[in-house]
């Protein structure tokens, strides 16, 4: 039995205080209507992805590489989600059986451009604005904006990964580098951590690339559950 049908059950008995009644019947009201539909499918994905995320995360033997790859994965997955509102829309309309949105005020409705650099978003004149359908402000002014939320709080996490990460890069695309990048990259490293790396590493790593590409190198596998780095640590 679903939530919604315990509620409808408490309502519809009489041996119940009309006081317990009023509150099931108004949650249940509210469970109908189109938005709460809407809303409940749109955190549903969105909260699926990332409780399934954050698990991966907190795995004892995730790397910082893995993790920014995530985040990447799941800011991407939450960007598409901003097309998909007609679809959305659609499954909320079965889940509450209810075909029509509440009624709106006729106050000026202004667009919340605030997150737009995240997504890519256009402002809209103030035109189309004024004239928004029931469906266009909703999906305008809260969809849109969850969505916008979403990801930027999203980009700051991405950012903090990205900073580490950025140092570090070289190690796992080290076969794949040239030269003159693998000694810009180790450059970089070398100033990010003077006072414990040399200035040799450069050369050491345009070394180590070299021989990553011989026989001696095979038992490093790139499909292994143990991060990259690790092997090489063990290899040397």
């Amino acid at each position: 039995m679903t939530i919604k049908q315990v509620l409808e059950d408490i309502f519809n008995n009489v041996d119940q205080k009309a006081e317990c009644r009023n509150k099931a019947y108004g949650l249940v009201s509210t469970m109908n209507k189109l938005e709460t539909g809407i809303m409940t499918i749109t955190w549903n994905g969105i909260l699926e992805r990332l409780q399934a995320t954050s698990a991966s995360l907190q795995s004892s033997d995730q790397d910082l590489n893995t993790g920014y790859a995530l985040y990447e994965s799941l800011y991407v997955y939450v960007q598409a989600m901003r097309y998909t509102f007609s679809d959305i829309e659609a499954r909320a309309k079965d889940l509450t059986n209810c075909e029509e949105y509440q009624q709106q005020s006729s106050r000026r409705i202004k667009r919340n451009t605030k997150y737009d650099h995240f997504s890519g978003s256009t402002t809209f004149d103030d035109g189309f604005v004024e004239n928004q359908t029931h469906v266009q402000h909703f999906e305008v002014q809260v969809f849109i904006v969850i969505i916008d939320n979403v990801l930027s709080a999203l980009t700051k996490r991405m950012k903090a990964y990205h900073r580490i990460t950025s140092v570090f890069e070289v190690f796992r695309q080290l076969k794949f580098l040239t030269t003159q990048e693998i000694l810009e990259k180790s450059s970089n490293m070398v100033s990010a951590y003077e006072d414990d790396l040399e200035n040799s590493l450069g050369g050491e790593l345009v070394q180590f690339a070299e021989l990553l590409k011989t026989d001696v190198a095979i038992v490093i596998d790139s499909k292994k559950q143990e991060p990259l780095e690790q092997q090489f640590y063990k290899f040397l």
